[in-house]
Order: structure tokens, then C-alpha cells, then sequence
């Protein structure tokens, strides 16, 4: 099944265990929406909205939770981007398994823009976190490859848990997409989101905002000689362990 909330909330908590099925959708993104082709009573959603889900998760592979932005084009050719919104998920699951869901918090841009809309922000409150490439041995710990960071199009990551580990010798380099519409965008019919009539595209470092990186531990956290960790211009890295 899937929800459909445009730029909305959209909040699940449960004593018992939720599984999040595959195919099931949770799409609080914002529209696209053209008011020089769509009646001006068609609704405007610009910004993403919030997903937040708690307690003993499961996901199936091919569920999807998608706080995208949406855009808006006025009776007047005046377009407004929008900006993602975010993703919360709390769980205390032992080694919660994220590469099953499609998680996706796309900021949108037109053409070769320097300015871009904002990413989403993803918020993990985890057992046990590692960041690590593949066929690391990271125990009973949710395993974060580093190309997750350059997944579903975030600006902003707090990562939250009892332990937070990296791999030696690996480089974190955050390099999010962008949801682009050309100039054909003007004739676009509105539509559901921004996804329908625009394209994924990684900008180059430089008009691309930089990524906000946050890790905090109940515990220490060691960050290993060989780690790299670069969110790009403007980005930012927070450590906190207790």
C-alpha cells in the first residue's frame, strides 16, 4: 500500500514490531504544480514534509519514504523551488538493515543553477551504528556504506547511537543529487511530484551545498588515523560522544 501526505506529516510508533512492506510507499514530498497549465485551484505543496517512525522496524526491500521537494510556477512565470523535508527513524533494533528501503529527500534545482534547493535531513537514532564499505565485519551494528551518504539526495545527517564506529582507511565524501527540470518544465502539466518531470543530476562541488554531518555516541567515538571525512564546500562535521 502506499500514503500520499504532499509536504505533510506523517508520524508511526508502535509497542509491537512494524514492518514496512516492499512495494509500501510513505511520500510526504511536496508537487509540482503550474498554474499556467493546471487550473488555479490545483493545490500547492512546495517543501517536503516530515516522516518519522519508532519502535521495532523492519523494512522489506523496495519500500520507499520520500520527503522530496516540490516546485510551484505561478499564473505569473514565477517559480518557486521548494525544500526537502526530513526523515526521523528511532529504533533499537540490532542490526537494523537500511539497505532494504529506498530513503529519499531529493532539493531541486532548474538547468546549471548555482542556486539549489536544500536537501532533506535524515536523522538515525540506532542501536549501533558503523560506517564501513562492504564486506567490513561490523558485528550486530547497522552498516552504513559510505556511498549511503551520497544516496537520496540529503543535505543534512544525525547520526545517533549507544556506538558509533568507522572503518580505517575509507573516505566519507558526501556527493548528494538533485532533482533537475529543464527548461520544457514550463509546459509540464502539474503532477503528483517533482520527479515525474524532472531528472537526477550530481552537481560539481562547487554550486553544491555542502553536507551537515553529525555523529554523537553514548559512548566515545574514534575516528581512525586513515578516515577521511570531507561534506564538501561549506559542509559541516560534528563529533560528540559522551
Amino acid at each position: 500500500g502506499s500514503i500520499r501526505l504532499p509536504g505533510g506529516t506523517f508520524s508511526l510508533s508502535a509497542q509491537g514490531a512494524t514492518t514496512i512492506k516492499a512495494g509500501a510507499i510513505i511520500d510526504v514530498s511536496g508537487l509540482w504544480t503550474n498554474h499556467l497549465t493546471s487550473s488555479l485551484s490545483t493545490p500547492i505543496a512546495v517543501n517536503g514534509g516530515k516522516i518519522e517512525l519508532g519502535g521495532a522496524l523492519n523494512f522489506e526491500t523496495g519500500s520507499v519514504l520520500d520527503v522530496s521537494a516540490g516546485a510551484w510556477l505561478s499564473s505569473t512565470r514565477k517559480l518557486k523551488l521548494g525544500s526537502a523535508g526530513s526523515i526521523v527513524i528511532t529504533s533499537r533494533n540490532i542490526g537494523l538493515d537500511l539497505s532494504r528501503v529506498a530513503l529519499r529527500g531529493y532539493g531541486v534545482a532548474t538547468g546549471s543553477e548555482a542556486v539549489i534547493s536544500a536537501g532533506g535531513t535524515l536523522t538515525l537514532n540506532l542501536a549501533s551504528i558503523a560506517i564501513a564499505p562492504s564486506g567490513s565485519a561490523t558485528g550486530t551494528a547497522t552498516r552504513l556504506d559510505p556511498s549511503f551518504f551520497s544516496e537520496g539526495g540529503f543535505s543534512s545527517y544525525a547520526l545517533i547511537a549507544d556506538q558509533v564506529a568507522f572503518a580505517d582507511g575509507m573516505t566519507l565524501a558526501p556527493t548528494p543529487q538533485t532533482l533537475v527540470a529543464d527548461s520544457s518544465l514550463y509546459t509540464h502539466p502539474s503532477a503528483a511530484g517533482l520527479a515525474q518531470v524532472a531528472s537526477l543530476r550530481t552537481f560539481a562541488a562547487e554550486p553544491r551545498p555542502g553536507t551537515a554531518l553529525t555523529f554523537k555516541a553514548a559512548g566515545d567515538i574514534v575516528l581512525p588515523a586513515g578516515t577521511i571525512l570531507a561534506p564538501g564546500i561549506g559542509g559541516r562535521v560534528s563529533l560528540t560522544g559522551d
